[in-house]
Formats: C-alpha cells, sequence, structure tokens
C-alpha cells in the first residue's frame, strides 16, 4: 500500500530560500543536532550545486503551514548562509543581482554585496538548482522514530549524537538543555526558524558567525577540544555528572553507562537506572536541576 503522508517533489534553491524569508522553514532542538558543519563541508555542497552533482533528499514535515526539518539542516543552512554573504565560493561571493529575491534585498538595504562577486551564470547555477524533498505528515512519536532511523543508519555520527538521535527521555532532555547552555547557545523555545539558526551555530575557522567557544571554559582549560564538542562530548560530559549525581549505585564514566542511560539494554539493571534517572528528575524538577 502507498504511504500517503508521504509526498515527492522537487524545488529550486530559489524556492527554498523564499521559504527561508518567508519563516516557513523551522527545526525542532528537541531532536535536531547542534549546527556543526565546517566551512569546508559548507564549500563543499555549494562546490557541488555548481557541478550539478546530486545531493541527498531533503525531508520535511508538514505542520501549519511550515515544514520542520526532519533532514537536511545542516545543507539547508550552509545553502542559505552562501546566499546571504556569509562565506564565498573560492574567494568569491553569491551575485545578488542574479535573482529577483536577493536584487530586492540588496536595494533595499538589508542585504550588502560582498565582493569579489561569484559570476551571475554561476550564481544563477546555483539558484536554479533543484533538490529532491520529501514532506511528511505524521505524529509527534512517530517523527521522532523517523529521525531516529535516519541517523542511525549509514550516517557519520559520534556515539553521543547516535545516543541522542530520537531518544526523548526526561535524562535526555536535561543533558541536552544544560549542555545548550554551558555552551551559550540556548534558546527560549526548540522550535524556531531557519532563518535565526545561524546566530547559534558552533563557530569554526573562517566563519565569522554564530558562537565563538575558543574562549569556553571547556576550551580554555583543556577539559574538550574544539572537534570534541563538534562531537557532543560536552554532552557526554554532563550525562555522566548527572548520572553520578542522581543514581545511588555510582557508574563508572564510559560508554556502556552512558548507552544504559540513553535507552540501551534490557537487563532488570538498566531498566532500573533508567528509572531511577526519571524518578530522580520528577521529584527534583528539571528547571530546579538545570
Amino acid at each position: 500500500m502507498a504511504n500517503e503522508n508521504l509526498d515527492i517533489d522537487s524545488k529550486t534553491a530559489e524556492e527554498l530560500y523564499e521559504w527561508y524569508l518567508d519563516d516557513k522553514l523551522i527545526i525542532n532542538r528537541r531532536y535536531q543536532r547542534k549546527l556543526v558543519w565546517s566551512l569546508e563541508e559548507k564549500t563543499a555542497l555549494i562546490s557541488s550545486m555548481t557541478q550539478q552533482y546530486p545531493i541527498p533528499l531533503l525531508l520535511f514535515v508538514s505542520i501549519d503551514n511550515k515544514r520542520e526539518i526532519l533532514d537536511g539542516m545542516q545543507r539547508l543552512e550552509a545553502l542559505m548562509s552562501f546566499i546571504e554573504q556569509r562565506f564565498s565560493l573560492n574567494g568569491k561571493y553569491f551575485n545578488l543581482d542574479a535573482i529577483a529575491l536577493t536584487k530586492q534585498l540588496k536595494d533595499s538595504g538589508k542585504l550588502q554585496q560582498k565582493e569579489p562577486v561569484l559570476s551571475r551564470e554561476s550564481s544563477t547555477l546555483i539558484a536554479r538548482y533543484r533538490f529532491a524533498i520529501s514532506e511528511y505528515s505524521s505524529t509527534e512519536d512517530h517523527i521522532d522514530e523517523v529521525f531516529r532511523r535516519i541517523n542511525s543508519n549509514g550516517k557519520i555520527l559520534s556515539k553521543q549524537e547516535l545516543r541522542s538521535a530520537g531518544c526523548v527521555s526526561n535524562f535526555s532532555e536535561l543533558v541536552r538543555k544544560i549542555s545548550t547552555i554551558i555552551r551559550g547557545d540556548t534558546t527560549h523555545s526548540d522550535i524556531m526558524g531557519l532563518n535565526k539558526i545561524h546566530n547559534i551555530s558552533i563557530c569554526n575557522d573562517g566563519l565569522d558567525y554564530g558562537i565563538n567557544i575558543d574562549n569556553h571554559f571547556y576550551i580554555r582549560n583543556h577539559i574538550i577540544s574544539r572537534p570534541s564538542i563538534r562531537d557532543s562530548d560536552d554532552e557526554e560530559l554532563v550525562a555522566n555528572i548527572l548520572g553520578y549525581i542522581f543514581l545511588d549505585d555510582k557508574p563508572t564514566s564510559g560508554s556502556t553507562s552512558l548507552d544504559t542511560f540513553y535507552g540501551e539494554g534490557s537487563t532488570s539493571h538498566a531498566i532500573h537506572t533508567r528509572t531511577q534517572l526519571e524518578n530522580y528528575i520528577q521529584t527534583n524538577g528539571a528547571d530546579k536541576i538545570g
């Protein structure tokens, strides 16, 4: 039987940019990874577009006339940031005169053209690049499971990212929120527009936007390196500390304990451990703990 909740289509980069401007592209930080693509990864995407190489499908969830990004956040942010002059391709910036949307923003002073400028031909080629997209409608629980499956198969993720993918528990949510407070990428709501996400991007060499973590306590004291924060080692540290505080039987820090905290294992000990973590948070209150 065909899946009536799944709609396959394609959209040009320009059409996606229009959705972006209209605040119709949103992300849910409850399950999404933080924004961590390096400059090299961003420019590689744009280069692939200029050469018309295929790019993986973008997956959205349709919610109230908006599209929640289920798969493709890093790609979409890279595309929008390139169009809006936040980085260049081989030293040249997207030509704002190439499409009507950016020309209008340029003429109104909302976007400033950086130089040197990429040729109009190449910029138009990027704007007309056609992405395969899929729009999906489902329940929140089903969305969590789809996200978990997407991120557990075939992608190069760190161990902590794999643990977190689609894991919905009071413990995983508390770890995430405390980690965002420490890193400085906290937001008032888990739901936010893609057109604001660059403000909380974990900044790296060559990018002058987002959150610069070079002076962060972790980095300054050589507790965790910048690449390790990208791989969510900071969340592992928070999870280990919380596990030690919450549990009567003090766990050793390491992958086995973390796997158990995030739902792996069906032994009585593993189930008891997770129950104790959840009960501690419910009894003491996540807001007071965090």
